[in-house]
C-alpha cells in the first residue's frame, strides 16, 4: 500500500488553515477545514478497513496501528501543560480533564448536562474526539455491512447529524458533526470499485466536479431556517467530491503544488501541529505576559516558530520512532479469506492509493 501525496498535501493544507484561524486570522471560513479533516479520515480510515477486510486479525491490527499513531503524543500534552500552568496569567480549571483524558468530551451535552470547564488550551481536541468515537465502532460496521451496504446505510446516516443540528444540538459530538467522516466514507466505497472506476473515470470525474460546484454554490447561499444546520453538510459534500477529484486525478501535472515537498512535509506532522498549537499559543502568551511585552508582532512570529519546531521534533524523535512498531501489527493480505480484493489504483498494476 502506497501514500498520494497529493492527499498528505491536502492535509498540510488543512493545518495551516486552522493554524492561521487560530494565530491571528479568526474568520468562519478558516475554520472548516476541521471538517476537511473529517473527510479525509472518513475516507483514509474506510478505505484501509475495505482493503484489508478478511484479513486474519485485521481489526487486532487496525486498532493497534491507529492507537500507535494517535495515543502517545496526546497523552504527552497533559504533563506538559500541567508543567506550564503555573505561567498562565488567570487560573486554568481542570475539572473537566477525566472527559479530555477519556476522549469523552462534551458528552454530558447529549443528555442536557453541562460539560466541566477545562483549561482553554485543550479546546480544540473536540475534534479528536469525534474521531476516536468514530474508530471506535466504525470497523466494526464496515466489518458487518461490507462495501455494499455501505453504498446503501451511509446516505441514510447523513440525515442523523443534519436532523440533530437542526435541532440545536451541539455541534462538537459525533452524532451531530459525522457526515464529514460518513461521506469520506461514502467515497471509499464508491472508489474501492476499481473495475468501474476505469472504465467510467472520465464520467466520474465529471460528477465529482458537478457536485464540488453546486456544494459549493449551496454553502455561499442563505438557505432561510435550514441555513445552520445543512451548510456543514455542503461544505462537506464538496469536501468530499474535491477529495475524489485528487484520488481519481493523482500524479496529474495539475495536482503538482499539493506534492510540494514542503507541503506534503507539512501534511506528515499536520497531527503534532494541530495537537501542539494552542499549547505552544498559549505559553508563548504567557511568557509574553510575564515579561511584560505587550502587542509585539515579534511573539507572534514566535509562536509559529516555536510550533512548527516542537512539532517537527516531535514527528523527528517520538512519533516516527512509535510508529516503526506498526510493522508489529501487519495486515497479512496474503491470508485474506475468500473476500472480493479491493483496488484503489488507476490500473492492474497500480498498487492500492492508501496511507499506511
Amino acid at each position: 500500500m502506497r501514500r498520494l501525496p497529493e492527499l498528505d498535501g491536502v492535509r498540510g493544507v488543512a493545518a495551516l488553515t486552522i493554524l492561521l484561524f487560530h494565530w491571528r486570522f479568526h474568520l468562519p471560513a478558516l475554520e472548516t477545514a476541521v471538517d476537511l479533516f473529517f473527510v479525509l479520515s472518513g475516507y483514509l480510515i474506510t478505505a484501509i478497513l475495505l482493503e484489508t477486510a478478511g484479513t486474519p486479525h485485521a481489526f487486532r491490527a487496525f486498532y493497534a496501528r491507529r492507537a500507535l499513531r494517535i495515543l502517545p503524543i496526546y497523552y504527552l500534552t497533559f504533563p506538559a501543560f500541567l508543567a506550564v500552568r503555573g505561567l498562565y496569567p488567570r487560573p486554568q480549571p481542570l475539572t473537566g480533564l477525566p472527559y479530555f483524558l477519556t476522549y469523552t468530551q462534551f458528552i454530558p451535552v447529549y443528555w442536557g448536562g453541562i460539560h466541566p470547564p477545562c483549561a482553554w488550551p485543550f479546546g480544540h481536541t473536540w475534534t479528536l474526539a469525534i474521531e476516536e468515537q468514530f474508530y471506535l465502532f466504525w470497523p466494526l460496521a464496515v466489518g458487518v455491512i461490507g462495501r455494499r451496504g455501505l453504498l446503501f446505510a451511509t446516505p441514510l446516516l447523513l440525515a442523523v447529524p443534519i436532523s440533530l443540528r437542526y435541532t440545536g444540538l451541539c455541534p462538537y459530538l459525533l452524532l451531530s458533526r459525522c457526515d464529514g467522516l460518513l461521506l469520506g466514507a461514502l467515497l471509499a466505497a464508491v472508489l474501492v470499485d476499481r473495475g468501474r472506476l476505469a472504465r467510467n473515470r472520465r464520467a466520474f470525474g465529471l460528477a465529482f466536479a458537478a457536485v464540488a460546484v453546486v456544494a459549493a454554490v449551496a454553502v455561499a447561499v442563505p438557505w432561510g431556517p435550514l441555513g445552520a444546520s445543512t451548510r456543514h453538510a455542503w461544505l462537506n459534500l464538496a469536501f468530499a467530491s474535491a477529495v475524489g477529484l485528487i484520488v481519481l486525478h493523482a500524479g496529474h501535472p495539475a495536482l503538482r503544488p499539493l506534492r510540494a515537498r514542503w507541503l506534503v512535509g507539512v501534511g506528515t506532522m499536520s497531527y503534532g501541529l494541530y495537537l501542539y498549537h494552542p499549547f505552544v499559543f498559549g505559553a508563548v502568551g504567557a511568557a509574553q505576559y510575564r515579561l511584560g511585552i505587550h502587542g509585539h508582532f515579534v511573539t507572534e512570529v514566535v509562536k509559529l516558530v516555536v510550533t512548527f519546531a516542537v512539532a517537527g521534533l516531535s514527528w523527528r524523535f517520538v512519533e516516527r520512532p512509535l510508529l516503526a512498531f506498526k510493522d508489529r501489527f501487519p495486515y497479512d493480505l496474503e491470508k485474506r479469506s475468500n473476500v472480493p480484493v479491493p483496488h484503489f489504483g488507476k490500473s492492474r498494476s497500480e498498487p492500492g492509493v492508501l496511507v499506511k
